[in-house]
């Protein structure tokens, strides 16, 4: 922890730095920046980048001087918001940056070797094990418990995290700590900010402890909800009994109209506005018949779930 800590920077110089900043904390982070702001997460792009109208210094930089990073005045203010205290906030911050700082000497390492693996999800394996990243679960971790009966996890694309949140249903992207690092910027590369996510998705669903909503426009079993969040899920499953909880799945093929509106598949392959299945088997199964029979080829909403279901299908040598 001292090396981390000397990595980040000292905290009490960080303190000093950001009361002097204060007057200037004001105007780069006005009230109207609320919470509940949401951004798509950064294309990769050159490091060059100018970043909410400030230079993007690199990970190094911001690893000796942490509050000269670009998010820094809005993670303040977001943080505090959220009701995290000062120190809490420093910590944290420190953490972030540090964690950054180490994904790049990974990625670094990685392009030496030769690259990460082509598949998603050897590539996740790869990029895992950020220490600093770890910590900070380690230490605001609870607030990713919900406070809405069910959670909610997601699959094909941001506006599907929306619409699940629409139903009721909390995603890691609006949890108390997921609403936050959502909402910033913290690199232009996102390769360095995803293995943030993964622990930020693993450390969430760990914390489920009644239905779980899982919504899917396309299925992808290297994406993130397959896996890791759900193969998470079915261990909590087997533990029900001895943790006291009542872990379900809920599942829901989804179709984009093409006038952009979301709907549920039925097992007679109607859209609806709610068609739960109990099995997840049955929900792709539903999801794939309904874009093999009834998918319009002039609907660019859902273009690309077609496209995925289409190559999936003949990697499997069946022929659509």
């Amino acid at each position: 922890m001292l090396a981390l800590q000397r990595a980040a920077g000292n905290t009490a110089v960080a303190r000093a730095v950001s009361a002097r900043r204060a007057a200037s904390v004001q105007q780069a982070a006005p009230a109207q920046r609320a919470a509940s702001v949401q951004r798509a997460p950064a294309v990769q792009q050159d490091a060059s980048v100018r970043q909410d109208g400030q230079a993007w210094a690199g990970a190094a930089h911001y690893a000796e001087r942490p509050v000269e990073h670009p998010e820094w005045p809005q993670f303040q203010l977001l943080m505090r918001q959220a009701g995290f205290d000062g120190d809490t906030v420093e910590a944290v911050w420190q953490l972030l940056i540090g964690g950054m700082r180490q994904q790049e000497q990974v990625e670094n390492a990685l392009s030496a070797a030769g690259g990460a693996p082509s598949g998603r999800s050897e590539r996740r394996a790869q990029r895992a094990g950020n220490d600093w990243y770890r910590a900070v679960i380690d230490m605001v971790g609870d607030h990713l418990r919900i406070d809405t009966p069910t959670m909610g996890l997601w699959s094909g694309g941001l506006d599907v995290n929306d619409y699940a949140s629409a139903k009721g249903h909390t995603t890691l992207e609006h949890s108390n700590l997921g609403r936050v690092i959502n909402s910033l910027r913290l690199h232009p590369n996102f390769s360095l900010i995803g293995p943030l996510w993964n622990l930020l998705s693993v450390a969430f669903v760990q914390r489920a402890t009644g239905p779980v909503h899982v919504f899917i426009r396309a299925h992808d079993p290297d994406s993130v909800l397959q896996d890791q969040e759900i193969p998470q899920l079915r261990v909590l499953q087997s533990m029900d009994e001895r943790a006291g909880r009542q872990i379900s799945l809920v599942w829901h093929p989804l179709y984009t109209t093409a006038d952009g509106e979301i709907r549920e598949i039925s097992p007679d392959l109607k859209l609806v506005d709610d068609a739960p299945y109990r099995q997840r088997d049955l929900c792709i199964a539903a999801l794939y018949t309904y874009l093999l029979r009834m998918h319009d080829s002039g609907n660019p909403h859902s273009a690309r779930a077609y496209d995925e279901m289409h190559n999936r299908l003949k990697q499997n040598g069946l022929d659509t």
